[in-house]
């Protein structure tokens, strides 16, 4: 078997236990914070969580993945990809900031309006 099989195979089995660690970590906590808040806050928690992990993916563009996969890359490159994510990540910051209105007369949950407002900043 060939040093890279090795090292591939070594990086699968950490991934899966990352993976895995990860899932029952999430599980946990949030079987303690159903019990802690009640279903009413868990679903705004998870209405929540939705809308950020979709905008969170957005933002990424797979700029971490291009830098990461060139060979080589120039200090013009990386400034230009360090602002264009920052210019993206503010301006997502303030759709949902601005959206957040919006998002939540759609679900029917004023509190989600504060919450999205406050967790927008996350992306910045």
């Amino acid at each position: 078997m060939s040093d890279l099989r090795v090292k591939s195979a070594v990086s699968l089995k950490w991934l899966a236990i990352g993976n895995v660690a990860s899932f029952f970590l999430n599980f946990i906590l949030m079987v303690f914070l159903a019990r802690l808040l009640g279903p009413g806050p868990l679903g705004l928690i998870g209405l929540t969580n939705l809308f950020l992990s979709i905008i969170i993916v957005l933002t990424e563009l797979g700029m971490g993945a291009a830098v990461i996969q060139r060979m080589a890359i120039s200090d013009e490159q990386l400034s230009t990809l360090f602002w264009l994510s920052l210019i993206v990540g503010a301006s997502l910051t303030l759709l949902i900031f601005v959206s957040s209105p919006l998002v939540a007369r759609l679900f029917r949950q004023d509190e989600l309006e504060g919450i999205l407002s406050i967790l927008s900043c996350v992306l910045f």
